[in-house]
């Protein structure tokens, strides 16, 4: 999730900072391919971890979910209607790239990048068919992978596998009552204004 949120907070700013050849074509060519399923791309990816040694290993889990199209979407267009004005005045002051994107426009951003933020967790935390296809030892495998091991030929132990399930969404439960706070201050001040 931080992954994704630092990638999306770079490429957004680029998209919107900078006027480069091609800057509307990387954007259409993000939300292209935030269209495509992940069925399409499936076998290539596991080939791709296969050939760079990634199978059985966390890093095969992370590295091809650092970067969201999704993510990358929705904080461009909370960017782009950030004030420009208030951006100028941070260059005039001499601040950088790097110190007015996290110093100014961050900070005004909260509730874009805290419901990104819920979204792409949820989203990392319910991945079910990507682990199972690339980790193959029970102790680098994912919480919804075990959840499986409840369910057998000889019957299903429906008590424990409950339990287990209502602990496996107890961390989406956590951060969701964390960051929906953030969302509602968000909107709340910025109907102030």
């Amino acid at each position: 999730t931080m992954a994704q949120i630092a990638t999306a907070l770079l490429a957004a700013w680029a998209l919107v900072r900078w006027q480069f050849p091609g800057g509307r074509i990387v954007h259409s060519l993000i939300a292209l391919s935030w269209l495509v399923p992940f069925q399409v791309v499936m076998i290539p990816n596991y080939v791709l971890a296969t050939k760079l040694g990634l199978l059985d290993s966390i890093a095969g889990l992370v590295i091809p979910n650092a970067a969201a199209a999704f993510a990358v979407l929705v904080i461009y267009n909370a960017m782009r209607g950030f004030p420009r004005a208030v951006i100028e005045s941070a260059r005039m002051d001499g601040a950088s790239s790097l110190r007015t994107l996290f110093g100014v426009v961050v900070p005004s951003l909260r509730a874009p990048l805290a419901s990104v933020s819920i979204l792409c967790f949820i989203s990392a935390w319910n991945d079910y068919f990507w682990p199972l296809l690339l980790i193959r030892k029970i102790e680098n495998s994912v919480v919804q992978i075990g959840l499986q091991f409840f369910m057998s030929q000889e019957g299903n132990d429906w008590g424990l596998l409950m339990a287990a399930a209502t602990l496996a969404s107890l961390p989406i439960l956590l951060i969701y009552l964390i960051l929906q706070r953030q969302v509602v201050e968000s909107f709340m001040k910025s109907g102030v204004r």
